[in-house]
Formats: structure tokens, C-alpha cells, sequence
């Protein structure tokens, strides 16, 4: 799907609009595009297909309109179709739809453009959206504050959206000079049918470059405000008869120093999360997890702190009792900072072999640094560095980076950092182990001091038919980065990966990709190897909306002082999505290291799992799936079994209110129910009254114990 975005964005020739301005609108968000002003707007039209017949016209045309009144950028779609009544939507929470029709706004507010705001809407009025710092990256946790509305007519359906100027960054002028770009998918078909307003080829590299021009000949209204965002949070807890109060309150706030430069600050910032994590699918691994930021004080500009190591992981700041940061365009230069004051400080201690997450009462200081200075293109250089300092304790990085365009198909990237570290001493926050020593150091918190580096190279290429990467990437024994995200270290890899693609759209193939991968490791110290990976797969789209995926992976693995080989896992996913129907199934075979005995040993692996998503009408969107994982070892005993069992319905009551009842079941005999009304008028406002509730069926002495 990312790919297909990306590549609508290329072009073949500059496509150009002249935004009408319009004074003090008469205007009602509604979708019916019936308001006076609509007549006045810049119109688009003629879309061309890039999938699956790529420069055929469309089976269905579309227009779209634009103008302004200096506050919002108004756009509108008329999305003509004959047969309506198969159109294939839902109306959801924000961010939660998928496949079906639905259109997309492209826009960058740069030229030339470097980043790209892409918002989606669906015929129910839906939105969803995510932000591309770069042309190969897509930040799905990103959200914009804008105004959309839909509605199903007899030969259409249309779109209104209002996109105030304030949600964007950009320079403030008398004229402007954006860059867009419109797309739809067109799914009540055998295949879903892409296309966009300017037309392109697979020919072309994913760049930015080619959107259309976007010009606004008045200076926009954006005024330079403060927000202020208070919340407050109380629950009840009920357990084993026992009741329990607690609340929270706390304040965030905003400061618009300009319309690209914002001051973001909060105390006892609202870290809750109404979303838990997902569940990570790998339980037999020795590394900690990673977790996505979806903390909203963060996610304001969050790309600037991205580099290809991970220096920065703004999740170790954990609970912080204050934060400040500060977030810019300057000239050419993009410019972030972050100061925090944590009550509970998380290390992720990073080994050869493995890592820890440690959650401790700790108090810390944290300073975050990045500056990235953009030249040719989507080129840049760049520096970060981090400081957090805790009682005696400090862990300080210093790295620089970079990026190049190299003949328009490949990117060639860089970093190098440096750390210099000194543990707590205190062996009552991590005691470490004996047998684990990095470099002549032990792994508890005793207190002492060392240095370490890390560096890595990436070069990549995007073709027609073929895309490639091939990159290098070490870790001193002693590098940390108490900031980051380090799931080990001691390390040397390298690997190659390469895909073939191809879009033959005859025998009922749509679309096919072959492909290969390998990759390395070995210690910091010498050539011994301690992991090689080699890998096929295939990818295949076929008529009717069919997807069917396979892989297959070779490992050697060299663990503490125990060499595996032969280790091998077979990967089988296959998709049907039919009317508002989805259904898949997934599986897993193979020989993997049994990570829960010891010594570790081989134990073969199976992992069987299915979902199956529908809408029966477009308020009620219904969910369920179910996965298990079993694990056994060189005996043929089973060792591990894990199974769940998801059931999730979602009612709408309205595009900002909606009902979500969520049960699960797991292995052991635990039932999780939970139950939340929520109520979104924007990404940033959010009311909501819920409960859960845990049961625990004993099979043992058939006693039930509820936890609400």
C-alpha cells in the first residue's frame, strides 16, 4: 500500500493550480459541496491509472476543487461512479480503516518538497492519515487536525475537507508556493484500481520532486497562538474484593512561535494509553521489545529525532515530572530539543547475546539534541546527541549523519556515533550475571565507566522492476545509548536484500515479487560468526483480491558458547477480500533455538493463526482472529503453548462518537473484557468512560476468581 502511495506521487510533467482566495466563506462542512463558494473553486480532473493497467483512464472519473479563505485549504471530490451501492467502506475510529474506496490528499509545504502531509477519507467520512519525512518512510502514528465530511449520492460520492492552515509547517509569506497531489482507489472490482491526478510510471525513482505546484498569491492567516490541553483521569479497581481510587490530572500546552517553529511543554504530561500496545507475536526471543511512540507531546515533529541508529527512543522517558521541547525549520536547517525530568527511568541494557528492560523508581534528566541540515534534494547531513544524567550515573552520545542522492535511484546513508557511559552503582537496579562479561566489564550496575562506538552504512535502489538494499552496521561491546533503543551490541552484521517486481495482469496474476535476502553477524572482535540468515520469498496479487505470500529462511546461529545450525522456518500468509469482507490465515513451520530451557537447545516451532474482519452495515465493524503458538523440544515434548482469541466489535454512533467492546481469551483460562466509549471531536480532544475486566478460570480446584 505505502509503496503504491509513494509511487503516485511521481509525475512526468509539472501539473499546476491557482488557488482561488475567497473572502469571509459561507461554508458548512457537510459533503454535499453545494455552498456557493464551491462554484469559485480551481478545478482538477482526468486521473490516470497507475494500478493495475498503468496510463489507462479510470473506470470511474473524478474532479476535485480547491480554494482558500486564508485560513483552511478547502478541497473537494466528486467521485463519479456507476454502481454505488457496491461501494466498500466503513465508518471507524480515526486511523482505522483499510481496504476499500477511498481518497488521498498529498501535500508539501516546501519546494522543493522534503516532506509530505498525506490525509485519506473514506466515503463514510472516516479519515486517516500519516506523514512522510522521507519518500521511503511513513509515519502512521503521525496525526493532522482537519475537518472531512462524505455522502453517497445516485452517480457519485463526494468529499469536503477543510485543512487549516495552522495543523501545517511552513514559512510564512506573502506568496506561496506548496506542492499536491490526488489520488483514489476504486475497490468494488476485481482488482483495486489506483489512480491519480498526474500521471507517472514505474520507471521513475520514489522521489517527491514531481508533485503539482500549488500557488496561493496572499500572505495566510496563521495566527501565533498558545493551546493549552489540561486533562484529568480517575479510575476505580476492584480485586479480589479489595476497592481502589485513583486519579491523575496534569497540563500540556503549545506555543506557535511561528508557523514551522513550536514550543511544546507539559507537566505530568498525559502518558496514559486508551490503545494498548499490540501484542509482540515473538515470545521465544532473548531481546527486549520495541514499542512505537504514540504519545501525543512527541509526536509533534517527531521525524526530526529519526536517524538509521537508534540514538533516539523518546519511550525511555518514561514519567516525567516536566518536559520542554522545542521543534523548527530555520533557514535550511531542521532543529530539535528535548529537556525532561523523569520520576521512573527505563534502561535497555544491551549484550552480545541479548538485552534487558529495566523499570526502576530512579530519577533522571534527559537531553535530547538533533539538527539536520537539507541540501540537494532529499539530501541532508546531520548531527544528534543525548545527555541523561541520574544520581552519579550519565550516559552522553554524540553521533553525526547523513544522506545522498546519488543518479536519482539510489540513496547512499551514513552515521557514526559515539558513547561515553558511567553505570549507577547500585547492583539493587540490575544485578546482571555472572557469566555475562562485555569487554573486561561486568553486566551489574557497579558503577563503572567506559567509552564505546557504533557505525553504519545503508545504500539503496528503486527501479521498475527491481529494488535493493545492501548495508553494514557495528556496535562496540561498550556502546550504549541509555536515550535509544540498543537491542545489542558487540556486534558486526551486513546483509543484502533484493526484490523483482512484476505486473504481467494476465492469467490472474495482478501483481508478482520474487526475492532474496542475507545477513551476517559477527562479534566485534573477530570474524567468528554468529548469525547468517539466507532467504527466498514470494509475493503474489492476484485477481479477485487474493494475496498469497511464502518465505522460507535459513539461520546458523552461534548462541552464548552453542552453535545452531540447520535452524529453518517456512512462512505461508494468504488473504481473500471480497464485498466489505476480509479473511486471512497465516502460519508457521520450522527449527528455532529453545530459548526456555538450559542450555538452550533446538525446538521445532509452529505458529497456526486466522482473522476474519467484516462490516455488516457501515456503522458496526466486527473483527475477530486467533492465533497459537506451540513450542517443542529435542524430546518432542511441548515445552510451550500459547493461543488467543480476539473478538473486537466497533459501533459508530456518530464520525466522533463510538462504542468498542473488546473480548479476549488466552491460554490458562483468562478472559479479558473491556468496554470504552470514546467521544474525538479532533486527534487532540479526546472524552471517554470505559472498564475492564479480568476473569481467571482455575481448572485445578474449579474456583473462578474475577477481577474488575
Amino acid at each position: 500500500f505505502i509503496i503504491i502511495l509513494f509511487s503516485s506521487i511521481l509525475a512526468g510533467k509539472e501539473y499546476e493550480i491557482q488557488v482561488p482566495v475567497i473572502e469571509n466563506p459561507k461554508i458548512k462542512i457537510d459533503g454535499y459541496l453545494d455552498d456557493e463558494c464551491w462554484k469559485k473553486a480551481a478545478s482538477v480532473s482526468e486521473f490516470i491509472q497507475l494500478e493495475p493497467e498503468e496510463g489507462e483512464k479510470p473506470s470511474c472519473e473524478t474532479e476535485v476543487l480547491t480554494w482558500t479563505d486564508r485560513t483552511n485549504l478547502y478541497v473537494g471530490f466528486i467521485c463519479y461512479d456507476n454502481e454505488p451501492s457496491k461501494l466498500r467502506f466503513s465508518r471507524t475510529e480515526r486511523d482505522r480503516f483499510t481496504q476499500g474506496d477511498w481518497i488521498d490528499i498529498q501535500i508539501a509545504t516546501d519546494n522543493p518538497p522534503t516532506r509530505v502531509y498525506v490525509l485519506f477519507v473514506n466515503p463514510a467520512g472516516t479519515q486517516m492519515d500519516f506523514l512522510c519525512p522521507n519518500p521511503k518512510q511513513a509515519d502512521i502514528t503521525f496525526d493532522l487536525d482537519f475537518r472531512s465530511q462524505a455522502q453517497i449520492l445516485k452517480d457519485r460520492w463526494t468529499v469536503e475537507i477543510a485543512i487549516p492552515f495552522k495543523s501545517l509547517r511552513f514559512k510564512e509569506a506573502k506568496h506561496h508556493h506548496f506542492r499536491i497531489e490526488f489520488a483514489r482507489v476504486f475497490s468494488h472490482g476485481e482488482k483495486d484500481e489506483y489512480s491519480s491526478w498526474i500521471p507517472h510510471t514505474k520507471d521513475e525513482p520514489n522521489t517527491f520532486e514531481k508533485m503539482g505546484h500549488l500557488y496561493i498569491d496572499v500572505p495566510l492567516s496563521i495566527k501565533h497562538s498558545i493551546d493549552f490541553l489540561p486533562y484529568i483521569i480517575s479510575a476505580g479497581k476492584k480485586e479480589k474484593g479489595e476497592r481502589s481510587f485513583d486519579w491523575r490530572a496534569g497540563l500540556t500546552g503549545k506555543w506557535w512561535l511561528s508557523s514551522d517553529v513550536i514550543l511544546d511543554c507539559a507537566i505530568k504530561p498525559d502518558f496514559s494509553q486508551i490503545e494498548a500496545d499490540a501484542p509482540q507475536l515473538e515470545i521465544n526471543t532473548p531481546f527486549a521489545f520495541y514499542y512505537p511512540e504514540k504519545r501525543p507531546l512527541f509526536m509533534e515533529r517527531k521525524d526530526i529525532f529519526d536517524s538509521h541508529l537508534p540514538i533516539v527512543y523518546t519511550r525511555t522517558i518514561n514519567d516525567p515530572v516536566a518536559v520542554l521541547k522545542f521543534t523548527g525549520d530555520l533557514s535550511n536547517n531542521e532543529v530539535g530539543y528535548i529537556i525532561s525530568r523523569d520520576d521512573q527511568t527505563l534502561w535497555v541494557i544491551p549484550f552480545q547475546d541479548m538485552s534487558f528492560p529495566v523499570q526502576t523508581k530512579e530519577k533522571s534528566l534527559s537531553n535530547i539534541l538533533r539538527v539536520k541540515h537539507k541540501f540537494w534534494k532529499d539530501s541532508y547531513i546531520g548531527i544528534v546527541t543525548t545527555d541523561r544524567e541520574s544520581r552519579e550515573a550519565y550516559n552522553r552520545v554524540l553521533s553525526s549523519d547523513g544522506e545522498l542522492r546519488i543518479l536519482e535511484k539510489y540513496t547512499f546513508s551514513w552515521q557514526g556515533a559515539l558513547s561515553f557511559s558511567r553505570e549507577p552503582n547500585d547492583t539493587s537496579i540490575f544485578s546482571g550475571f555472572p557469566w555475562i562479561m562485555f569487554d573486561k566489564y561486568t553486566s551489574a550496575f557497579d558503577g563503572e565507566k567506559f567509552s564505546g562506538n557504533a557505525f553504519g552504512a545503508w545504500l539503496t535502489s528503486n527501479a521498475r522492476y527491481f529494488d535493493s538494499k545492501t548495508w553494514y552496521r557495528s556496535y562496540s561491546p561498550t556502546f550504549r545509548a541509555d536515550n535509544g533503543f540498543i537491542q545489542y551490541n558487540s556486534r558486526k552484521e551486513g546483509g543484502f536484500n533484493a526484490n523483482l517486481k512484476f505486473w504481467p495482469n494476465r492469467y490472474g496474476i495482478t501483481y508478482i515479487s520474487p526475492g532474496l535476502s542475507f545477513k551476517k553477524s559477527n562479534p566485534y572482535e573477530d570474524n567468528t560468526e554468529l548469525k547468517s540468515t539466507k532467504g527466498i520469498s514470494l509475493l503474489t496479487l492476484l485477481k479477485n483480491q487474493i494475496t498469497f505470500s511464502v518465505s522460507y529462511k535459513i539461520n546458523s546461529i552461534l548462541y552464548e558458547t552453542q552453535r545452531f545450525d540447520e535452524l529453518w522456518t517456512f512462512d505461508g500468509n494468504l488473504s481473500y477480500f471480497w464485498g466489505n469482507y476480509l479473511l486471512g490465515v497465516y502460519g508457521r513451520k520450522g527449527k528455532e533455538i529453545n530459548y526456555f530451557t538450559y542450555p538452550a537447545e533446538t525446538g521445532d516451532v509452529g505458529l497456526l493463526g486466522c482473522w476474519f474482519n467484516f462490516t455488516p452495515f457501515p456503522l458496526l465493524k466486527v473483527n475477530l482472529s486467533f492465533g497459537k503458538y506451540q513450542l517443542w523440544n529435542m524430546q518432542g515434548e511441548k515445552t510451550l503453548e500459547s493461543s488467543t482469541f480476539v473478538s473486537e466489535a466497533t459501533y459508530s454512533v456518530s464520525q466522533s462518537a463510538t462504542y468498542r467492546l473488546n473480548i479476549q481469551y488466552s491460554q490458562g483460562g483468562y478472559t479479558f473484557l473491556s468496554q470504552v466509549f470514546s467521544f474525538k471531536p479532533t486527534p487532540f480532544t479526546l472524552l471517554y468512560i470505559g472498564s475492564n475486566h479480568t476473569f481467571q478460570t482455575s481448572f485445578s480446584d474449579r474456583e473462578i476468581e474475577q477481577d474488575a
